[in-house]
């Protein structure tokens, strides 16, 4: 992997559409306007959800690809960057294709997650105790951070993959010691 910033991936995910749609979308806009500027590659996966044209046009920005849905496992491996909700399942694929991630929190456990991987140097965060709608100027402060960090965020997943990777190498006992309780 190149430790310039070079090809970003976003998505929030499938379940964020249903209540936190503005500001998802808003902070999507930021996102894209912020790459754009940068003359980065970005790729925007909308977790599935059918949104209309007009609802999506701010995402459309020079370099930015917008997709309804997007083959996850192949932008990870394709990307430098991660900005991402922080939804378990996210969190696991990043982690297993090494890709450094930004956090981007909404709601239930992702803000846990996020600040549990920043604190394992997996991830940054998207933005530090802003309140209001992120903007185009904060996203491009974090790509700035998260590009400064790169070498050591790659460092730190290749340790958690390894640890992923011991940890699924002992199913077979765990499976075998919970079917041994019935």
């Amino acid at each position: 992997r190149v430790h310039r910033l070079q090809r970003v991936y976003v998505s929030f995910g499938t379940a964020i559409w249903i209540h936190y749609r503005d500001q998802a979308l808003a902070a999507l806009e930021a996102i894209a306007r912020a790459a754009s500027q940068r003359r980065l590659q970005a790729v925007i996966s909308l977790g599935g959800a059918a949104l209309e044209g007009a609802v999506t046009a701010g995402l459309h920005q020079p370099g930015v690809a917008v997709r309804e849905y997007a083959d996850q496992a192949a932008e990870l491996a394709a990307a430098d960057l991660f900005i991402t909700h922080h939804g378990l399942n996210s969190t696991h694929e990043a982690v297993n294709a090494a890709t450094p991630m930004l956090s981007h929190p909404f709601f239930f456990d992702q803000p846990f997650l996020a600040r549990r991987c920043q604190a394992l140097g997996l991830a940054m965060p998207l933005r530090d105790g802003q309140d209001g709608p992120l903007t185009a100027a904060a996203a491009d402060a974090a790509l700035t951070a998260a590009e400064a960090q790169l070498p050591q965020l790659v460092d730190r997943l290749h340790t958690a993959r390894q640890w992923e990777l011991e940890v699924m190498g002992q199913r077979d006992t765990v499976v075998d010691r919970v079917l041994a309780l019935g």
